[in-house]
């Protein structure tokens, strides 16, 4: 019984920091929209963020399909220090593939702009191009972020995992009070 009590209580508070986090995600939008309304500036920055969004997203399926499988089958069959080096190495390899993708993202920003973004003036478009830029910039430590979260998962440390949105909320909403003026 005590087993299913601590998965229960697990459950609760995986799913108390999943809400609160969202809860967090959700006054980070409203900030932003208070701060910088719904003009063009705001257009670009949900823009910029959605395209570089869309390889975190791919990063994300591809590592929590196979990366907590693999490392607990590698832990179990191998022991801790060789699961270990295989989560490094495949920390590593995704590190670089972020890398590389942010590059060439970086140098495509903008036709990837003009294919996304059919109907933006010069404006709208230049700005999102330059924010996207900016957000890439990030990219291996989101990809990074995920890898370790996957493996604090795997490792059945689940509300560790669950934390990682509560820094870019708060960050976003510093930078937006701080930056606003």
């Amino acid at each position: 019984m005590a087993r299913k009590e601590k998965v229960f209580k697990t459950t609760m508070l995986v799913t108390l920091v999943i809400i609160i986090s969202k809860v967090c995600g959700f006054v980070r939008d409203m900030i932003l929209a208070n701060y910088f309304g719904t003009g063009v500036e705001n257009d670009a920055y949900v823009s910029a963020y959605s395209l570089f969004y869309l390889p975190v997203l791919l990063f994300n399926s591809c590592i929590s399909a196979t990366l907590i499988p693999l490392y607990v089958q590698e832990r179990e069959h191998s022991g801790l220090d060789r699961s270990n080096r295989f989560a490094s190495n495949t920390l590593n390899l995704f590190a670089i593939a972020a890398l590389f993708v942010a590059a060439l993202m970086y140098i495509l920003a903008g036709p990837l702009v003009n294919l996304v973004y059919v109907g933006f003036d010069a404006e709208k478009t230049a700005l999102t191009v330059q924010l996207t830029r900016i957000m890439l910039l990030s990219l291996v430590f989101n990809v990074s972020s995920i890898v370790l979260s996957s493996l604090l998962n795997a490792n059945d440390k689940f509300i560790g995992a669950q934390l990682t949105g509560f820094p870019l909320s708060f960050c976003v909403i510093l930078a937006a009070v701080a930056f606003s003026a």
